[in-house]
């Protein structure tokens, strides 16, 4: 009787190895790989099966070797912890490589953004005449406009109009030099 708990043990961890190995699937996506795996793990544990059951059958007292027995049930505890163990590893596979991809995702999308802010950018650039009395700046057709407006037509800057300190003083000496 201690044989057929031998060869049974052996057959049920080839079988549950089995199931886990298609489980696997789901993680990795390795639909050939693990189903076949799967089909090694079952028909191992078919053949430890019908060991068992020439051991159960009283006319057919088949002689199996104890220590080959043993070394069976030493392997297929060895193949159910292997793939018991190497679920995790790809479990966090995946999930490195779903986070890569919206990492990718994320960058996609500032690249995008980057690029429409660097479309919608104006900037003045180069040389520009300005007087040195009015402050007016000359235009690329020769038109002297106003520093305010030669700004804000080629950018999207707005002016509001105000009076430092010096110019307070200067332009309005009655009212003193007040601290903002």
């Amino acid at each position: 009787m201690g044989m057929a708990v031998l060869v049974g043990a052996s057959a049920a961890l080839q079988f549950a190895a089995g199931v886990l190995a298609l489980r696997l699937i789901r993680v990795t996506g390795a639909t050939n790989s693990w189903a076949l795996i799967a089909c090694g793990l079952w028909g191992m544990a078919a053949r430890r099966g019908l060991s068992l059951m020439h051991v159960l059958q009283p006319a057919h007292q088949l002689a199996l070797d104890l220590g080959f027995e043993v070394l069976g049930l030493v392997t297929s505890a060895a193949m159910l912890a292997g793939v018991l163990l190497i679920g995790p590893l790809f479990r966090g596979l995946r999930t490195a490589r779903e986070r890569a991809e919206q990492v990718a995702r994320e960058k996609e999308e500032l690249a995008v953004g980057l690029e429409q802010a660097m479309a919608s950018l104006k900037i003045l650039s180069g040389i520009l005449p300005i007087c040195a009395s009015c402050k007016s700046i000359r235009d690329e057709q020769g038109r002297w406009n106003p520093i305010e407006t030669y700004v804000r037509d080629r950018t999207d800057a707005e002016f509001t109009h105000g009076l430092c300190p010096e110019c307070r003083v200067r332009l309005y000496p009655g009212l003193g030099r007040r601290e903002p």
